[in-house]
């Protein structure tokens, strides 16, 4: 009854940025308190790359180079299931609507980045989970944030709240299960009768178009930060409230990497660059 499979190609959505609840949509904090709301059945135990787990904060430090990383070693899972993250609203605390949020690491994305994610809730941390919903077709592109559409039903509540993952793009496995990686994630509750708004900026410089994206936000909610802004701009988030489907173009200001100097003697600070491994097609700066 509750069952639903959603299909995603090329759509892309930010991450929503909200005040208040009463508007349409509020952030659940987990940065905050996440030793004890998530929870993962296979956190990464290889040490030679550095992907081992070191905490939680890597999900919410807005760095897309930082990564949670599911375990590789070839152990099972620590119950046997596909691996997962889990969320526990915590004791006397539920959902029935809402949305997830992750961004995909800034390297390497066609490997393993969830490509399918199956969303299930329980009142039970090792109870009986029902199958919400399963997304696919999710991004395998670098540094990319996506952003689920409503989630749930207002009939059910669930205190815990399960994403499992069942294939990537190489679906590489050990221990009988697909690993991956992410490298941040978010969680909102979405108020019963709200509306889901898309808005489409346009991203431009000196008058020329140099991109676009596409967002959604409930109205009444504030702006989204504008995703996937070309390389070396910036793009500032609108001001104001949604009210309703908008294309918005932005004009862009410059965000290079690097400073200019005129002569060597005028360089005020130096910078390097590191391989990735052996291997010389990825560049670190």
């Amino acid at each position: 009854m509750f069952m639903r499979k959603i299909t995603f190609f090329l759509a892309l959505m930010v991450t929503m940025v909200t005040s208040s609840f009463a508007q349409g949509s509020e952030v659940i904090d987990i940065a905050s308190n996440a030793d004890a709301m998530l929870y993962s059945n296979a956190p990464c135990k290889v040490t030679t790359w550095g992907d081992d787990f070191k905490g939680w904060h890597v999900l919410f430090d807005d760095d897309a180079s930082t990564i949670f990383h599911s375990d590789y070693s070839g152990d099972d899972s620590a119950d046997g299931l596909d691996h997962y993250l889990r969320v526990d609203m915590g004791e006397g605390n539920s959902v029935s609507l809402f949305t997830f949020t992750f961004t995909t690491r800034n390297k390497n994305c066609d490997v393993n980045s969830p490509t399918t994610i199956v969303v299930e809730g329980s009142n039970e941390a090792d109870g009986t989970y029902t199958e919400i919903a399963t997304l696919t077709g999710l991004p395998i592109t670098n540094s990319t944030v996506y952003t689920s559409e409503t989630l749930g039903s207002e009939d059910v509540a669930y205190r815990y709240i399960r994403y499992r993952v069942t294939e990537t793009k190489t679906n590489q496995a050990q221990g009988g299960h697909v690993y991956f990686f992410i490298a941040e994630f978010g969680m909102s509750k979405v108020k019963a009768g709200a509306v889901l708004a898309n808005i489409n900026y346009t991203y431009t410089y000196n008058g020329e178009t140099i991109g676009s994206a596409t967002a959604s936000a409930y109205v009444g909610d504030a702006y989204p930060e504008p995703a996937n802004v070309p390389f070396g701009y910036h793009a500032a988030t609108p001001e104001g409230t949604v009210e309703g489907d908008k294309d918005i173009t932005i004009e862009c200001t410059l965000k290079l990497p690097f400073e200019y100097a005129e002569s060597v003697d005028a360089i005020k600070t130096w910078y390097y660059m590191q391989m990735h491994g052996n291997n010389k097609k990825y560049i670190q700066y």
